[in-house]
């Protein structure tokens, strides 16, 4: 650990085998839990396997130059050292991604996003409400039909939901304007860089 580094909390899912099923090893999500991280660039150490094709990946990432103006750092980290989590977003610190996963990196964003709007809340049901929505509306607005997964973003929903005994389209009616504050500002702030981008290519 590099000295001075501070870990920072992300809220992640907790499973547990499902007894009742006939498949054993199938898992049901039991609630949530704060987990201590840290962004493989606060660490010391060996390079990551793969880590020599993260920088083609990593800026292949739609909306990178937005993440990057906001000086947030973008990295990966090995899926075993936190095997509940595929991404985190840590307020001052960076975003982290666990999988080529654009779903995770549009859901990571989105709280980056919540977060420079001053709406983000760190954890729990509205935050992840907006983030998950968020990444689904913002990869279909950026040609990603593909990739912007409605059902897996409803489960996802529904489990928070769950959670407080709240129903998904009601959660969803009450954030939606915020969600779409989130989304709106990434894609205005993304046409903002591109402009401010263009004059000095063409002098180029």
């Amino acid at each position: 650990m590099k000295k001075g580094e501070h870990a920072f909390y992300i809220l992640a899912p907790k499973l547990k085998k499902d007894e009742d099923a006939a498949d054993s090893d199938r898992l049901v999500l039991v609630g949530y839990q704060p987990i201590a991280v840290f962004g493989y660039l606060q660490t010391y150490g060996e390079p990551l396997p793969g880590a020599e094709d993260e920088p083609a990946f990593i800026d292949a990432l739609p909306l990178i130059e937005v993440a990057r103006a906001w000086n947030l750092s973008v990295g990966t980290y090995a899926i075993r050292d936190n095997p509940t989590a595929l991404g985190y977003f840590a307020a001052g610190v960076g975003i982290g991604l666990a999988t080529e996963n654009l779903a995770t990196w549009a859901h990571e964003l989105v709280h980056a996003a919540d977060h420079r709007l001053g709406t983000f809340t760190g954890k729990g049901l509205a935050s992840e409400v907006v983030a998950q929505l968020g990444a689904s509306i913002l990869l279909e607005c950026l040609g990603h039909p593909d990739k912007s997964d409605p059902g897996g973003t409803y489960r996802y929903i529904e489990g928070y939901c769950k959670e407080q005994d709240r129903k998904v389209l009601s959660v969803c009616t009450e954030l939606l304007e915020r969600t779409c504050r989130c989304v709106s500002f990434l894609l205005d702030e993304a046409e903002r860089i591109a402009g401010e981008l263009a004059p000095a290519q063409a002098v180029a």
